[in-house]
């Protein structure tokens, strides 16, 4: 089990994108969060298997279709034994 975070940047917010990410992380079995952020950014923190949490980048690096990713930055964090996926606020 690894633990990272995404900084997704581009045009995510206002396209869908955290439900996209929250939907593709409960297919692939990711437990985590996902949040807007102040700066216009999306911030991810995803847990699972390293070969799903692949999986799972590829698929937040495209997003969904009104969106357009420009950078995803990605850091290894220590575990959090998430359970769930969800949404947070700011």
């Amino acid at each position: 089990m690894k633990t990272v975070s995404l900084t997704i940047k581009g045009r995510v917010q206002g396209v869908g994108f955290r439900y996209f990410v929250m939907r593709t992380a409960m297919q692939l079995g990711v437990n985590g969060y996902v949040m807007n952020c102040a700066d216009g950014n999306v911030y991810v923190e995803a847990e699972a298997d390293d070969s799903v949490l692949v999986q799972f980048v590829d698929l937040c690096s495209i997003g969904p279709s009104r969106s357009n990713v420009e950078d995803v930055v990605v850091r290894e964090l220590e575990p959090k034994k998430f359970t769930d996926f969800n949404i947070r606020g700011f």
